[in-house]
């Protein structure tokens, strides 16, 4: 039985406007979980979007990306939530579009089983 990939895809941005991503090429094909952690000091409030390509090279152009899914952290010191997509996709990635908090600080992680 063939064993998981996992991977992080942005570790611990901090700052109360952040807005980046981090890309991952396919390994598989397989179904992956996407899963975004939020730490902060009081309150917090981030969303996160998990966007793919499916183009022949890594894609430059922010109009290349599809969002395959939103995960909108709200509370306080730590919450975390995620989502399965079983679509393949050639490109994926995490992109903080807002956050907000003391001491914030975000991490978005996939989990990949091979096919």
């Amino acid at each position: 039985m063939p064993g998981l990939f996992f991977g992080t895809l942005i570790e611990s941005a901090t700052g109360t406007s952040y807005v980046g991503s981090s890309v991952g090429p396919d390994q598989q094909g397989g179904p992956k979980s996407f899963q975004a952690l939020h730490s902060a000091a009081a309150s917090l409030s981030s969303t996160i979007k998990i966007e793919v390509a499916n183009t022949p090279a890594l894609p430059t152009v922010a109009g290349d990306w599809v969002t395959l899914g939103t995960i909108s952290l709200v509370g306080s010191s730590k919450v975390t939530d995620g989502f399965v997509s079983l679509a393949p996709w050639k490109w994926y990635r995490g992109n903080i579009t807002a956050a907000s908090g003391t001491s914030t600080a975000i991490s978005i992680y996939v989990g990949q089983t091979p096919r």
